[in-house]
This record gives structure tokens, sequence and C-alpha cells, in this order.
């Protein structure tokens, strides 16, 4: 079995007395290197493994 790991996609908050309240929380079960494909494609190589630059 592979191993995966669960990670938030949605959550849905309310205000109540003045607070912000999760009320809703949608999760996805993925596996980790699918999670790092996503974050390279999303962000970049260089954001992710570093490119000399300066992170902002």
């Amino acid at each position: 079995m592979e191993e995966t790991m669960k990670i938030p996609v949605a959550a849905k908050y309310r205000i109540i007395d003045g607070e912000p309240v999760c009320v809703h929380q949608e999760f996805a079960e993925i596996t980790p290197d699918e999670f790092a494909r996503f974050l390279i494609r999303q962000f970049g190589h260089d954001a992710i493994f570093g490119g000399g630059g300066d992170p902002e």
C-alpha cells in the first residue's frame, strides 16, 4: 500500500462573536509524490529547490 497524506483542500469560515470559526473542512488523500509535483507545478522548481534568487 502506498503512503498517503491528508491535506486540506477547502474550508468554510463564519464570524461568530467577532471571531472566525471554521464550520466545514474538506480534505484529500494524496501521495507525497503527487503533492510534490503540485508544488513544483504551481510555484516552480527554483522556488522549491532554490534558484539563487531573493525569496519574497
